[in-house]
């Protein structure tokens, strides 16, 4: 009887040992980057409430559409937008665009020709200042030119 009840603790064990359980964590100023339309990922950002990044193809062009939204107290946004294609041999530089803003918000809008069959990256790099503090953040988006 003893035998059998050490075996059936062992069983349970075994079978109770690979359950796992999730964890979430979440800022309190709801920080995010919207990517696409499908998934959200939460950052850690200082200066940052969110960015937006959507990439489109259409006529034989990629339409790069960006959106950086500081906190209040920001004062500069500096921002590096970047289109990059996928060959064999890794991401391959297709453009690359700067652009400003003196205030809380950066919006950014291009257009450049891209080639069906291949998938694009569009990235932002930007430097934020807000309260004399400087902070650099980054976000990107791919898509595929079918």
């Amino acid at each position: 009887m003893k035998l059998k009840k050490i075996l059936v603790i062992l069983i349970v064990a075994v079978l109770l040992l690979p359950q796992s359980s999730k964890a979430y964590a979440q800022t309190q100023d709801q920080s995010a980057v919207k990517i696409g339309e499908d998934v959200i990922v939460t950052p850690m950002w200082t200066n940052i409430n969110d960015i937006t990044l959507l990439l489109g193809f259409k006529d034989g062009k990629a339409n790069c559409h960006g959106d950086i939204n500081a906190f209040i107290g920001t004062t500069s946004i500096s921002a590096t937008f970047k289109l990059e294609r996928l060959i064999p041999a890794g991401w391959s530089h297709v453009k690359t665009w700067t652009a400003s803003s003196n205030s809380s918000i950066l919006m950014f809008s291009a257009s450049h020709s891209a080639i069906q069959g291949y998938r694009y990256r569009f990235s932002v790099t930007a430097t934020v200042i807000r309260n004399g503090i400087s902070e650099t953040v980054s976000a990107s988006v791919e898509g595929d030119y079918n």
